[in-house]
């Protein structure tokens, strides 16, 4: 191979990494749609498949923009073809995007990921260095953010607890329980009194004083 044929085909190869993370976007906006307006789940509830148009009438939603929906999903190996042209959910995709109780969910993830503070707040806010604070965010983020945690406590909760001798009676009983600081939520209730920064990277940082605070919950 030619220096020109290496570096054509590397040239290529790196085109190829960012054809990915563009398809990696239409895909995370179309499962996001598709959980915000009910499509999903509407296919969902069709194992053996469902027509474009059927599917337009069951969420109410426009015929035209509903096939385009599908036709997106299916590249993005969201939706399969059924026998009949219509449209079906790939395999296990109702246990990971719609059964919150799974302990494997992930269907919150994509509402996070489609919300204006993940995109369009962070580049506003770019060159100014404006910190985005927890009271400045919308509750669609919130919820969102606490919906991909839902995992951990499932699991937690499932089995986690029982490992520690003694906890499950403890609490059954009454017992009151408080969150570490590093669990999620506990974290943004504290970020929300303390006026802490919100840093989607490096979360809330326990100074002393903070700590000394938090210690007399």
């Amino acid at each position: 191979m030619t220096q020109d044929q290496a570096r054509q085909a590397e040239i290529q190869a790196q085109a190829g990494k960012l054809l990915t993370q563009v398809a990696g976007m239409i895909g995370t906006h179309t499962i996001a749609m598709g959980l915000q307006h009910g499509l999903i789940e509407a296919v969902g509830r069709h194992p053996e498949g469902i027509a474009v148009d059927e599917l337009a009438a069951e969420t109410g939603l426009d015929p035209f923009y509903v096939g385009v929906w599908c036709r997106t999903a299916y590249g993005s190996e969201v939706l399969e073809l059924a026998g009949d042209g219509g449209y079906l959910l790939a395999p296990h995709l109702d246990t990971l995007l719609l059964d919150d109780e799974f302990p494997g969910w992930i269907g919150g993830l994509f509402g996070v990921m489609s919300q204006p503070e993940l995109n369009l707040h962070f580049a506003e806010r770019l060159p100014s260095g404006e910190q985005l604070w927890w009271d400045s965010v919308s509750p669609q983020f919130i919820q969102g953010v606490a919906g991909t945690s839902r995992p951990f406590y499932t699991r937690l909760l499932g089995t986690g607890l029982a490992q520690v001798p003694g906890l499950v009676g403890r609490l059954e009983g009454g017992a009151p329980a408080c969150s570490t600081w590093r669990a999620a939520p506990a974290r943004a209730w504290c970020v929300s009194r303390s006026r802490t920064p919100l840093r989607p990277s490096s979360g809330w940082t326990a100074t002393p004083t903070r700590w000394s605070w938090l210690r007399r919950i």
